[in-house]
């Protein structure tokens, strides 16, 4: 358990409980996550993020684009010429403050017992990427405009994922909207 204070404290015994463990497995599962598991090597995570046909979460045969976790590597090259400007180290230092402010306002309620380890990251990940949009939100007051985007990508990835990539297949959304 990840967010265990006794395994958060002693993480590095932790990290060499694993790594002694599950010592030349590839893949590990996540246990209480059907189909879910982690790359347990540089080298398995490197293969799988340049294996496309069986890692990629683009549910279309013809390729259209969906997300840049989606596209071929030719693909991710030439969309990534266009967004490279907006990630230059002088760019993100810019918004750095900003996403700062974020990850100490999410990692405190989350140290305080308000929150959990997965709203945490999905908080951090969309104010970051609102915040690159020009979006000024998650530094303070409510969470709710945050956490509706979060929500409504959820709703997406569950909608793309089972046609054809990877995730769980839901009979109805997990969302009532």
């Amino acid at each position: 358990d990840l967010v265990d204070p006794e395994v958060r404290g002693n993480h590095l015994a932790f990290n060499a409980h694993l790594h002694s463990r599950f010592a030349g497995q590839r893949f590990v599962p996540v246990r209480g996550e059907d189909g879910c598991f982690v790359a347990f090597s540089h080298a398995t995570c490197k293969e799988a993020m340049n294996d496309h046909s069986s890692f990629s979460s683009n549910p279309f045969p013809d390729d259209r684009l969906v997300a840049l976790n989606t596209m071929t590597k030719a693909d991710h090259s030439r969309v990534l010429r266009y967004v490279h400007s907006f990630y230059t180290q002088p760019e993100v230092e810019r918004l750095e403050k900003r996403i700062r402010s974020v990850i100490e306002r999410c990692s405190e309620e989350l140290a305080s017992g308000d929150g959990d380890a997965v709203r945490w990251a999905k908080r951090i990940h969309m104010s970051s990427t609102l915040t690159r949009l020009g979006v000024d939100c998650g530094t303070s007051g409510s969470w709710e405009a945050v956490d509706e985007v979060v929500d409504l990508n959820d709703a997406m990835v569950a909608l793309v994922a089972p046609l054809g990539g990877v995730g769980l297949g839901y009979d109805t959304l997990p969302w009532p909207w």
